[in-house]
């Protein structure tokens, strides 16, 4: 028997903060992304939000494969050049179809 009386010797459990070091490479672009957006930049473009609409009312915003991405910049076949829909729109906002 332990000394606080149970069964079972417990360990405390103990949840560490994710740090760089230990974050996948998804998580880390989703960090970064986030950072760039809260100051004011646009992640794909890199040129500043507009604020008053989405990339998804944008024409730029286009469906490739079966990922979202803005053709403003070169497309490539990973993760990093994918969008969200939801994301502010940047500077060169073009009212889509």
């Amino acid at each position: 028997m332990g000394d606080n009386g149970s069964l079972f010797e417990v360990e405390p459990f103990i949840v560490e903060e994710p740090t760089p070091e230990n974050l996948s490479a998804d998580r880390k672009r989703t960090l970064r992304r986030k950072q760039m957006m809260e100051s004011g930049i646009h992640p794909a473009t890199r040129v500043p939000l507009l604020g008053s609409n989405t990339c998804a009312n944008c024409a730029h915003c286009v469906l490739s494969d079966r990922w979202w991405k803005c053709d403003l910049v070169p497309i490539t076949g990973g993760a990093g050049t994918d969008i969200r829909k939801s994301w502010p729109a940047c500077i060169k906002f073009t009212i889509g179809s």
